[in-house]
């Protein structure tokens, strides 16, 4: 998460140890300890809500692009019968 490798662990669980002394730095251990999960839980729910959020996005994105699809298949087909079909002067001309 924070990359932090082994020694540099053991140089900040050290120097809390100085600072804090064995006493305290259970207790304070243990806060942060629920402090960093608390984080995780909230970073967890954000992330949920925000990909439920999202999804009904992307529901509607593609109902809309369904709708535009078919759309453009009408305009097409109403282009091509235009193009194939006689216009109404010639075809008078030929009875």
């Amino acid at each position: 998460m924070f990359d932090i490798g082994f020694t540099e662990m053991l140089l900040i669980a050290l120097i809390a140890l100085v600072v804090l002394g064995p006493e305290r730095l259970p207790k304070v251990a243990r806060k942060l300890g629920g402090l960093v999960r608390q984080s995780r839980q909230m970073f967890y729910k954000f992330q949920h809500e925000l990909s439920k959020e999202t999804e009904g996005l992307d529901q509607g994105i593609k109902s809309g692009i369904n709708k535009l699809q078919h759309d453009v298949k009408d305009v097409e087909k109403d282009v091509k019968a235009f193009f194939t079909s006689k216009p109404d002067h010639l075809e008078d001309n030929e009875e």
